[in-house]
């Protein structure tokens, strides 16, 4: 097949042309915009599949991840095709597994985060002036949306951990309070309205699948955490209760149901290798 989606820096309007020739080819692909950011840019989601027993993915948190977001373009792409040519996918035949399930994928929840790591000040729109006191040295990782609140940080706080930063940055600031954030409600909104069956969060960072193994975790997610481990060869990690809780820990805590994440290294010009190690994992948490 001709992929729609190549690497590139995947910005905002890159995104949003990405979007569009999935939908040219793709009709059938369900485009929602769920909330709009601080700086006014749309947050979408791509769906397929029933509006019932849906797996929801989520990437580019953090303004200096691009890799996951194009990851997850590409494999709702790999889906649509699955579907449009009635083809297999990792194994998996789509169409029969999509009448009975869906998938959601929220492929850039912080674009004003990704504008300002690739442009600077310039991306920043009325936060210019705000950003650029951040670059007066050297540019810094963005990894926070332009209010500079770090996104992951701000689904829940943990009172026993004490915050690092307690100003708004380009990393690590919580936030006033949980789902203080534009980004953070429209992820959560989104969740509480359509009652997913699991989460998964992918980041660039270390090879590996991170879950929970407390009290509060549900108890078929290590079963499921070893599934996706094998299937894409990552290691399992427990992820142990630090500031940085993100969609997992609150994912598990509002629904009680399985929610990880998936770290993955490589780069963006390595796009299509990279998901290649991941396409079964990612087919194989929505479809079985």
């Amino acid at each position: 097949m001709k992929y729609t989606v190549r690497p590139c820096l995947s910005d905002y309007n890159t995104n949003k042309q990405i979007i569009e020739d999935l939908i040219k080819e793709y009709p059938f692909l369900d485009v929602q915009l769920i909330g709009r950011t601080g700086l006014g840019r749309g947050i979408f989601s791509l769906s397929l599949g029933k509006n019932k027993n849906n797996a929801i993915y989520i990437g580019s948190v953090r303004g200096s991840d691009g890799l996951s977001c194009l990851i997850l373009y590409l494999f709702i792409e790999r889906l649509c095709y699955a579907v449009k040519s009635n083809h297999n996918l990792a194994s998996v035949n789509v169409r029969k597994a999509l009448s009975m399930s869906g998938v959601t994928v929220i492929p850039c929840l912080n674009p004003d985060g990704r504008e300002i790591f690739l442009h600077g000040s310039e991306g920043a729109g009325a936060m210019g002036s705000f950003v650029s006191s951040f670059f007066n040295t050297e540019k810094p990782q963005w990894d926070a949306n332009a209010m500079g609140v770090d996104i992951n940080r701000n689904f829940i706080f943990r009172d026993s951990i004490k915050e690092a930063v307690h100003s708004p940055a380009p990393s690590l600031f919580r936030g006033d309070y949980p789902e203080s954030e534009a980004e953070t409600k429209a992820f959560t909104r989104l969740c509480r309205l359509r009652n997913f069956r699991r989460c998964l969060e992918l980041f660039s960072g270390e090879d590996g699948i991170f879950f929970r193994s407390e009290e509060d975790e549900p108890v078929s997610s290590q079963m499921m955490a070893k599934i996706i481990s094998c299937s894409c060869s990552y290691p399992l990690s427990t992820a142990k209760s630090t500031g940085q809780t993100g969609s997992m820990d609150w994912f598990i805590k509002e629904f009680r149901r399985p929610a990880f994440s998936l770290g993955t290294q490589g780069d963006i010009s390595g796009l299509y290798s990279v998901y290649g190690r991941l396409e079964e994992a990612l087919t194989v948490f929505a479809l079985l």
